[in-house]
């Protein structure tokens, strides 16, 4: 669940390994970057910095995790019924930050997937997500609640071919039914390389009928957050 770097000492020189990362000024657990360190062994001399970035492309600095709360509070407060949620399993912050706003807005939460099922079980365990009492129902009791108290956090947001929201949208999926006037919401960007069957997934969510797909509906900061350092953020 918590990210680390290594700093590997060789013979020749330190390696230094960054793992997966953002540099958040304002983190949603109060809990800084650790930038001292990473200065510390800068001064000290690098042999190798092994890094890499999704967002390196993109110019400027990656947002806040915060700044996504004022959008996923838009979109709870606008929909109607059920409301689907997709991000990446492994982003317990924007995780967390769902299950709250489902609370605030009285709806039930519903993990579908199996990585969306371990990730929140392990980040409930570890004290990263606390869920109050009551909150969670197992995916065969969403038809046992109306359609606007149901808030479903589903796995497949980069639109692997066997994963939840995947069968979700070919409506193959025995839990998960996206139906006339759902939302689905996808919070996550596109990884390079998964284009094509992401856009699969949004081909077949745009051919339900009368679901909502929302995605880019919105300027920045929105749902579909970066959780990877931008350009600057990584220099």
């Amino acid at each position: 669940m918590d990210c680390v770097a290594l700093a590997i000492h060789t013979p020749l020189g330190v390696i230094i390994h960054t793992g997966d990362f953002k540099v958040d000024p304002t983190p949603t657990d109060n809990k800084l970057f650790d930038l001292h360190s990473f200065a510390e062994y800068g001064k000290e001399g690098v042999l190798l910095l092994m890094q890499d970035s999704t967002n390196v492309e993109r110019r400027g600095y990656t947002p806040s995790e915060r700044a996504v709360r004022q959008k996923f509070e838009e979109i709870f407060a606008g929909a109607k019924q059920r409301l689907f949620v997709s991000c990446f399993s492994s982003s317990i912050h924007r995780i967390k930050l769902t299950v709250e706003m489902a609370w605030e807005h009285g709806r039930k939460v519903a993990f579908v997937g199996r990585s969306m099922n371990s990730s929140a079980e392990i980040a409930e365990d570890l004290g990263y997500i606390e869920i109050p009492e009551g909150l969670l129902i197992h995916p065969g009791e969403i038809k046992n609640f109306p359609d606007n108290k149901v808030c479903i956090l589903i796995s497949g947001t980069q639109g692997e071919p066997m994963s939840a929201l995947s069968r979700a949208a070919v409506d193959n999926h025995k839990h998960a039914k996206i139906e006339k006037g759902d939302t689905v919401m996808l919070s996550s960007r596109i990884i390079p390389g998964n284009e094509k069957a992401i856009y699969r997934v949004i081909d077949h969510l745009f051919r339900r009928p009368g679901a909502r797909h929302l995605r880019r509906r919105f300027s920045s900061p929105y749902p579909r957050q970066r959780t990877m350092p931008a350009r600057k953020s990584s220099n």
